[in-house]
């Protein structure tokens, strides 16, 4: 069991490099009642970075009580975000990030998003995915209750984004095998639900 331990705890992985730490949340400040009623879709981004405290907030800011579903995973596509090299990492809410691949793969994420340029140009893309076992455990109520769930964390994605001054986008429309490999997960396990992009808005 020692051994066990060992290859498991958090503390060993982080000496691999694959845990990131994030920094601590940081209120908006922002009322809530304002920010929906500015919130809109920006489909063009600048290359500006986004700030690493920023999208720390955004990501915190995501975990909730679940309503519907605990199937619902948080992945993220870093193409620039400032402190954090580029990449595709998983989030947990405990708050760090795991890292699941390295490199410059904003035209992969892209061209699983039907090559359409809001997920290109974007600085950070979010990739909501479900698990297919404690998802469909509930039969046909799961899967629906599944997609709510993406909606709702997506939706605090989106107005995360307008009270720190950025821009964001959902996206429906990615190729479903094309998306999988994006985030290195199998299908057979995981299913991808829902993209959507955030960035500095280009008006």
């Amino acid at each position: 069991t020692g051994i066990v331990h060992q290859t498991t705890s958090l503390q060993g992985a982080q000496s691999e490099g694959d845990i990131v730490a994030l920094p601590n949340a940081q209120p908006s400040g922002k009322a809530l009642r304002g920010v929906i009623a500015e919130r809109r879709s920006k489909r063009r981004f600048t290359g500006e970075s986004v700030q690493l405290a920023a999208l720390a907030s955004i990501l915190a800011d995501m975990v909730q009580p679940v309503q519907l579903s605990d199937a619902v995973r948080i992945n993220i596509v870093a193409n620039r975000v400032a402190g954090l090299a580029p990449g595709v990492y998983r989030y947990d809410p405990r708050h760090f990030l795991v890292r699941v691949r390295s490199g410059d793969l904003a035209a992969a994420a892209g061209s699983a998003a039907l090559s359409q340029d809001v997920i290109a140009d974007a600085a950070v893309v979010l990739v909501l995915s479900a698990e297919r076992e404690p998802m469909l455990a509930q039969g046909a109520r799961g899967y629906r209750h599944a997609f709510i769930e993406a909606g709702l964390v997506s939706e605090r994605w989106l107005l995360g984004a307008v009270a720190r001054g950025l821009g964001a986008c959902p996206v429906g429309a990615f190729y479903d095998d094309e998306a999988a490999a994006l985030i290195n997960v199998s299908m057979r396990d995981e299913w991808v639900l829902h993209f959507a992009a955030l960035g500095h808005a280009d008006e």
